[in-house]
């Protein structure tokens, strides 16, 4: 079947925003069981996004390639923003919640030089990935994340919430 056509297919199943994401999770483990996580961020940043994906999937595993098209029907924004909670797992807390911090120039030139002065290719590749991130996408991501979060807070000195009292 043409890969575009079997796309489309895979768009119209997406029920809403949640399930999209639990989608786009699923191929990612599913990829991440035969290729390493930098091979997988590299094919999604790949500038000739979707066809890259197409490719990859062209001459796999069924189970394989209904993965890589899965990414590709779900857009490379929404792609690298789903995949930036699997990126951030493989960074150090306290340098990704300092570059959360920066300002857009500051973060990109710190996140571009993290990656060319990193030693493992996954790591490279996941601090290329969250690159793109806007500023609130990397910061809701940095919150939603207990160690980020605390690390985050750390560096800003921001206080952390105050909890409620229980009434009754």
């Amino acid at each position: 079947m043409d890969p575009m056509r079997r796309i489309e297919g895979i768009k119209c199943a997406f029920g809403g925003c949640e399930e999209e994401a639990a989608e786009v999770r699923a191929a990612a483990r599913t990829l991440e069981r035969s290729f390493s996580p930098a091979e997988v961020f590299a094919a999604v940043l790949d500038q000739r996004f979707p066809r890259s994906l197409i490719a990859a999937a062209e001459g796999s595993k069924p189970e394989m390639e209904t993965a890589w098209l899965t990414l590709a029907a779900a857009g490379p924004r929404r792609v690298r923003q789903v995949l930036a909670w699997r990126a951030s797992q493989l960074l150090d807390p306290a340098k990704l919640a300092a570059l959360a911090m920066a300002g857009r120039r500051a973060r990109q030139r710190g996140f571009a030089h993290a990656a060319a002065t990193a030693g493992d290719p996954g790591a490279a590749a996941a601090m290329s990935l969250l690159a793109h991130l806007t500023s609130r996408e990397l910061r809701a991501m940095v919150r939603a994340r207990p160690a980020l979060d605390a690390a985050y807070r750390r560096h800003a000195r921001v206080p952390a919430p105050t909890p409620r009292p229980v009434l009754g």
